[in-house]
């Protein structure tokens, strides 16, 4: 997802939350967020860092869906060990 995930700078510092958050890690030289800053206005970035990405693989559903969202991976579990 880190490889393929990308938004336009402009577009993805335009949000709210990056601009509470995020813009002001950028300002103080945080990586890889002062990095990102730079980028051009057209430039495609990554939604997500590699360390912000998780996977929930669960299943029993006839419809199944699919979000991403952000968030921080804290451990791996087989959900069916007995397998």
């Amino acid at each position: 997802m880190h490889e393929h995930v990308r938004k336009r700078a402009e577009e993805w510092w335009d949000h709210l939350s990056v601009e509470l958050f995020v813009k002001p890690e950028a300002d103080a030289g945080v990586e890889p967020w002062a990095s990102l800053a730079e980028a051009a206005p057209d430039e495609p970035i990554p939604m997500f860092q590699p360390d912000q990405i998780e996977v929930v693989v669960t299943g029993g559903e006839t419809n199944p869906g699919v979000a991403v969202a952000s968030g921080r991976r804290a451990c791996t579990v087989p959900v069916d060990e007995w397998r």
